[in-house]
């Protein structure tokens, strides 16, 4: 009977070992659990911070940059202020960003003739970008001075 004692008194040592290890095992894997999604909470907080202010994505919609970009594309914006002419530049117009290419820096005189050739200080702009020359509609008087601290932009599909 003593052993039989003894041998109960194993069993319940050995469930209560038991039981612990996968207590503790339990609360391992909550911490790398809650460590984990800490990881991925983070990391999904630098990529937006970066893609909003470092590294802003967007997606072309509409053809007024055809045959350079599609409708659908997508594209990495650059945040610099050292533009210089033919470069693409994310544009916001009336709170929409619009793919642009750059024509003339601040300082320049565009001229655009009825047929769509654009000059800019008195040069014709070579524009292989271009499938189709056209004036289009516009507000803007030709010559047109590009005032200090801004850029004169157009699209490629004209």
């Amino acid at each position: 009977m003593a052993q039989d004692g003894t041998e109960k008194q194993t069993e319940q040592q050995k469930d209560v070992s038991s039981e612990e290890r996968h207590r503790r095992r339990k609360k391992r894997y909550a911490k790398e659990f809650r460590n984990t999604i800490l990881v991925l909470l983070i990391a999904g907080a630098v990529i937006v911070l970066s893609a909003v202010f470092l590294i802003p994505v967007y997606r072309i919609t509409g053809n007024t940059m055809t045959p350079t970009l599609e409708e659908g594309n997508i594209v990495l914006s650059v945040k610099t202020g050292k533009l210089k002419e033919g470069d693409l530049a994310a544009v916001r117009y009336h709170d929409k960003i619009l793919i642009r290419r750059v024509i003339g820096l601040p300082g320049d005189e565009i001229e655009i003739d009825d047929s769509g050739t654009v000059k800019v200080n008195g040069e014709v702009l070579a524009e292989p970008y271009v499938s189709e020359p056209a004036l289009g509609q516009t507000d803007v008087t030709f010559p047109y001075e590009v005032p200090e601290g801004e850029y004169f932009v157009m699209g490629d599909n004209r």
